[in-house]
């Protein structure tokens, strides 16, 4: 499997069956979901207020009735206000924290800094989501997890027991991490992979395809484990190593297997070269093409990137794919720990940042910008000074121009939006 799948396999895609299209200032004029009440707490310096319900409200797992009580929050900014999110028993959210979609948050749970909850997620027992953790996709949060830093677990993932998801962690796609297992660092956790035990998973590695990591076992540096492997008991997996095909790894073997000479080289579609621009603190080189290759341009027609050709600017290499088609030209600038991959591409001033995701055949343009925890993909074009951030997420053929914004956990997949309309 390719990076490029892999990278896929994480993040996946969802679909919603409407779009909703409202001004920001109306939603926080007329929220009519819930209310503050008196009754009062303080948790970590902040004064939280319990819930109370203003109208029934038909989740997936049961009705809230009118009048009844929930969890606490800080501010009103803390719960979505027109969907069917809500905080249960003694939960808490607060700071800059958001939970809003379906997402539930429930039993002694606390969500809070700058993490987001969305979509049908569900926060249990005593977790705590904080940092800019992110959380969707079905995901389930349970126990006594820590999910933090820049950390996402999505698409039907389980975290449970004593886990902890920190770093700039991935784990999605069925996967399971449980007892007190840590996953950190860039490691990248998908596709039914299951890590429990007191195992340690961390640097740019990936476990994928029904993998087990298990025992006192570790897997770091750039690592990759999948097909059925196993590894448990005190073994390691380490530096380039790639083991795969029903393999067993156990007792307290260390399997170190760096690329052979004859091995295809990584990273030969371009270079970061010595010119540098800093931009919101991050240190951007601009990329240089290593070979020739075909893409499309702007308009769809056909275009040639030939060796030596200069491109935009990005602040490392995983930020653009290294074996596809995707580029990033003019002076157009991705950075932080954001993704351009497959044949998607940024030109002119666009900017692509925070956990940004740009994949298939996606175009940003002009002095548009996508950032945060925001998805473009398929043929959606976002040029202009749109802007496309939060969750958001732009799919198919819908293109978002002029001073238009996609937010929060809005889902566009077609027509033009434009102006200074907002689908938030």
């Amino acid at each position: 499997m390719s990076l490029l799948q892999k990278i896929k396999s994480v993040f996946g895609s969802s679909t919603l069956e409407k779009q909703k299209y409202s001004s920001i200032d109306k939603i926080n004029q007329e929220n009519k979901k819930f209310t503050l009440t008196e009754e009062t707490k303080v948790v970590d310096g902040h004064v939280l207020h319990r819930i109370k319900a203003l109208r029934t409200i038909e989740r997936d797992d049961g009705i809230i009735k009118k009048k009844a009580l929930g969890g606490f929050v800080e501010s009103y900014d803390n719960l979505g206000k027109d969907d069917k999110s809500w905080v249960f028993d003694e939960a808490c959210v607060y700071g800059d924290a958001e939970v809003f979609g379906n997402a539930g948050v429930w039993n002694s749970a606390r969500v809070f800094e700058e993490a987001h909850i969305c979509e049908n997620v569900q926060i249990k027992d005593n977790a705590k989501v904080y940092g800019n953790a992110y959380i969707g996709d079905d995901a389930q949060i349970l126990g006594n997890v820590n999910v933090y830093d820049w950390a996402i677990v999505d698409s039907d993932a389980k975290v449970s027991e004593n886990a902890q998801i920190y770093g700039n962690a991935l784990v999605s796609s069925d996967s399971s991490v449980r007892g007190n297992a840590r996953i950190y660092d860039y490691a990248s956790i998908s596709e039914e992979a299951q890590v429990y035990g007191e195992a340690q998973i961390y640097g740019n590695v990936w476990i994928e395809g029904n993998a087990k990591v298990y025992g006192n076992a570790k897997v770091y540096e750039k690592a990759y484990v999948g097909d059925d492997t196993e590894v448990y008991e005190n073994a390691e997996v380490y530096g380039y190593t790639e083991v795969k095909d029903n393999r067993v790894i156990c007792g307290n073997e260390k399997v170190n297997e760096p690329l052979k000479e004859d091995d295809e080289p990584l990273n030969q579609k371009y270079e970061m070269t010595d010119e540098v621009i800093i931009v919101d603190g991050h240190e951007l080189h601009r990329i240089k093409a290593l070979k020739d290759f075909v893409r499309e341009d702007k308009e769809g027609r056909e275009s040639h990137i030939h060796t030596g050709d200069f491109g935009g600017f990005i602040e490392k290499e995983d930020n653009l794919g290294v074996d596809d088609l995707s580029w990033v030209y003019d002076d157009a600038c991705v950075y932080g720990e954001c993704l351009v991959f497959e044949q998607a591409a940024v030109w002119n001033h666009a900017m692509v940042y925070g956990r940004a995701m740009v994949d298939e055949n996606a175009k940003i343009m002009d002095n548009a910008k996508v950032y945060g925890y925001a998805s473009v993909s398929d043929n959606a074009k976002i040029y202009g000074n749109a802007r496309i951030y939060d969750c958001a997420r732009v799919s198919d053929d819908a293109e978002i121009c002029e001073y238009a914004t996609v937010c929060h956990n809005e889902l566009v997949y077609r027509g033009i939006i434009g102006g200074e309309e907002y689908a938030c």
